[in-house]
């Protein structure tokens, strides 16, 4: 390769990375209006919400999450709870079975197939209300919660995708990284009101966005907001709904299996859309077509622009790998400062340098595997639960290379080195 062949293509792979490390955020940040929500307030009369619970074998965790969802403060009057069950064959039927006769608002679906896909499917049709949330058995959600959630439906009729500020509660500290770097994002693509994806654990959308989903859908949570976004809606990521996760991985080898199911999950769903990228609304063209490439083309990219930098070095042009390598120092400043500039509810945790330095690696690593493996790795809806809880559920099938069985939950992690956030699919 000639001299300036290489200067070229070193060129080309550090705005490449300069666009999908840090551009990304900082556009971001400028073109939206991260105060574009503050002015939602909770209307005096709301909205009729009918909220879906799919489970399966949630002994342990259902009557706490029915609780949790009954003590809202939303109007009992203004809501109808349906517990889709997939086949549990635990105590799980005869526990909602007892608080449904004690509370009219809540009512058991035995549905025919399990899957949350197969669930939300057989349920929908029998919903009263227009607006639908679902949430899964290990969400926790603040009391206001739900109100706040109608209240940025009721804030503007194109709305059409709600999803509620989620984070773990414990687990791994990259984790947590994740989750937090994660949140930042989603409230920067809030601000201009197309969020790349909901989180699946609570998530609320209009009725009328769709009949059913595709029965091949992986992740739920990633399918109805590009539906969304690709219709020109509107889709929120509102921080006044607080919601905790409780099941979250607690090994680092369930980490890594976790999040490259999850990467594979999120890039299909979002490949499901790119047929339509050239009618796409201009902000959600750049925000899909973005994640895409972050995910397939990012780790390429980097190994790519080391390998030339060295080569260059190594070829006593030491002025340009130096030149690109300080574009990209004045960049994560900038984009550093874009992302601190978001406030969290709470009081945020910091995470120090190697476990930023370790979210880094572990993320690249995962988009290698998913970039590798995309065209020949395959799952469904139906997966392992994480976190161990594994009990009270019957034995997992295979399902590509991972045991699967079906579980409730598909999310999507950004994690963040120093103020970089990357996009990377998270499934539960």
């Amino acid at each position: 390769m000639t001299m300036w062949m290489m200067v070229l293509a070193f060129g080309i792979a550090t705005l490449l990375l300069a666009w999908l490390l840090f551009g990304y955020v900082v556009w971001l940040r400028f073109v939206g209006d991260t105060r574009l929500r503050d002015d939602a307030a909770v209307p005096s009369q709301l909205p009729f919400m009918s909220i879906i619970i799919p489970c399966l074998n949630e002994q342990s965790m259902i009557v706490d999450k029915l609780d949790n969802v009954l003590a809202s403060d939303y109007p009992s009057d203004k809501m109808e709870i349906v517990v889709a069950d997939g086949g549990s064959t635990d105590g799980t039927l005869a526990l909602v079975e007892g608080i449904a006769r004690d509370d009219q608002r809540v009512r058991l679906v035995h549905c025919c197939r399990g899957g949350k896909i197969n669930q939300l499917n057989e349920v929908l049709p029998t919903l009263r209300s227009d607006l639908v949330v679902v949430t899964d058995t290990d969400a926790r959600i603040n009391s206001s919660g739900l109100s706040w959630v109608a209240a940025e439906f009721c804030a503007d009729a194109d709305v059409a995708v709600v999803g509620g500020y989620t984070s773990p509660s414990g687990g791994l500290a990259v984790e947590r990284c994740y989750w937090a770097a994660q949140n930042r994002i989603r409230l920067l693509e809030s601000s201009v009101l197309h969020v790349s994806t909901v989180v699946a654990c609570c998530y609320a959308f209009r009725r009328d966005l769709i009949d059913r989903f595709p029965d091949d859908v992986i992740a739920d949570d990633v399918y109805i907001t590009a539906v969304a976004n690709t219709r020109g809606h509107k889709t929120v990521y509102c921080p006044r709904a607080v919601v905790k996760e409780l099941r979250t991985p607690q090994t680092l080898p369930e980490f890594f299996q976790h999040k490259f199911r999850k990467s594979n999950a999120v890039l299909r769903e979002l490949m499901r859309f790119a047929y339509a990228l050239p009618d796409m609304d201009s902000r959600w063209k750049s925000i899909l077509s973005t994640r895409i490439v972050q995910q397939l083309l990012l780790p390429w990219a980097t190994g790519i622009w080391i390998a030339l930098g060295v080569a260059l070095v190594n070829l006593g042009q030491w002025d340009v790998p130096v030149l690109g390598a300080s574009l990209l120092c004045v960049m994560l400043l900038v984009t550093r400062k874009a992302t601190l500039s978001v406030e969290l509810p709470g009081d945020p945790e910091r995470f120090g340098p190697v476990t930023l330095g370790l979210a880094y690696v572990y993320t690249m690593a995962i988009c290698c595997a998913t970039a590798v493996t995309y065209l020949s790795f395959r799952q469904t809806s139906c997966y392992a639960r994480v976190g161990g809880d594994l009990k009270n559920s019957e034995q997992p099938n295979l399902v590509g290379s991972v045991m699967t069985k079906p579980a409730s939950d598909v999310v999507s992690v950004m994690p963040t080195v120093s103020g970089f956030t990357l996009a990377v699919g998270e499934s539960k």
